[in-house]
């Protein structure tokens, strides 16, 4: 059963709409249920300030499927752009660096960016006198050749000290990062090294780590949306669901998966409310532990 967006929205509140990994041809269906999607992503574009992707646009297997896999994302991108007619910020995820397949090519962050056309691989928003938005792509992504796919998105020395040095500059902001994967306090198997995770601890004025990467199905995970430590220090933590052609099937879905976005209304008194809609099938969807708007609150110190 579909449900209403609730009334009214904060006119001060900064709203986020996020998708993630869309895997751009990753099955043949791909291009057919993302026009179908796109579509009803655009109708959002009344109650979005800005549009993120947080990665993994494409499923880059072989070198012969990067540039027909980016080409198919590109056109992707600038058609919501031009219908929505608001800001799309992009970053890189493991798939976009680096291929599945014999013999392994990857590509850095630098080169990702300048592959699809963007002017950076990383991006820093700010948000009226409030709010600081930190967007990172790794500069390389490494690669297991005994568990292809399962070694962990990392972020450098150089990197982490990027972001807490962006977020200083603003003390009095409210700073969201926004990264591919989630930081292990909130998901074990991803980001083996704790390095970021103790800057956040470090850095009290960011408030939030946003993730995609694990392909999350809202039915069943309870790791989605949390305010959860981080070296001593409690930030919120939300892993957006998949998007795309990368998640399970359902069984009441004609297109073999959902198709979801995830909503983030940022308060500027502080917390986030979250909602996620299924594209697919224009409704929004519940998570199973809190319904259909899980409200992280104000953190305090």
């Amino acid at each position: 059963m579909s449900r209403a967006w609730p009334s009214p929205v904060r006119p001060d509140a900064l709203r986020l709409t996020v998708v993630s990994d869309m895997h751009h041809g990753r099955r043949e269906f791909t291009p057919a249920a993302m026009a179908h999607a796109g579509a009803s992503l655009d109708r959002e574009a009344d109650r979005t300030d800005l549009f993120l992707d947080l990665g993994d646009s494409i499923h880059w297997r072989l070198a012969e499927h990067k540039d027909p896999n980016d080409a198919a994302a590109k056109a992707w991108l600038a058609e919501r752009a031009a219908n929505t007619n608001r800001p799309w910020y992009s970053i890189g995820g493991n798939h976009d660096l680096q291929s599945y397949g014999e013999p392994y090519p990857n590509r850095s962050g630098d080169e990702w960016a300048a592959d699809m056309g963007f002017d950076e691989r990383n991006h820093v928003i700010d948000w009226q006198d409030w709010a600081r938005i930190i967007m990172v792509t790794p500069t390389f992504q490494g690669f297991d050749t005994e568990k292809p796919g399962h070694l962990p998105m990392e972020l450098g020395t150089d990197e982490v000290a990027w972001i807490k040095a962006r977020a200083d500059e603003v003390p009095e902001r409210h700073v969201l990062v926004f990264f591919h994967a989630p930081l292990p306090a909130q998901y074990t198997s991803h980001m083996k090294d704790d390095a970021a995770q103790v800057m956040v601890a470090n850095t009290p004025n960011i408030v939030a780590w946003v993730s995609g990467h694990r392909h999350v199905d809202l039915t069943t995970d309870e790791f989605c949306f949390l305010n959860h430590p981080a070296s001593g220090r409690v930030i919120h933590h939300v892993n957006v669901p998949s998007f795309g052609g990368g998640t399970p099937g359902t069984s009441d879905d004609r297109w073999g998966q959902p198709f979801q976005s995830t909503h983030l209304t940022i308060l500027r008194e502080g917390g986030i409310e979250v909602r996620c809609r299924d594209h697919m099938q224009a409704r929004w969807v519940p998570w199973w532990r809190t319904g259909y708007v899980t409200t992280l609150p104000a953190l305090t110190a």
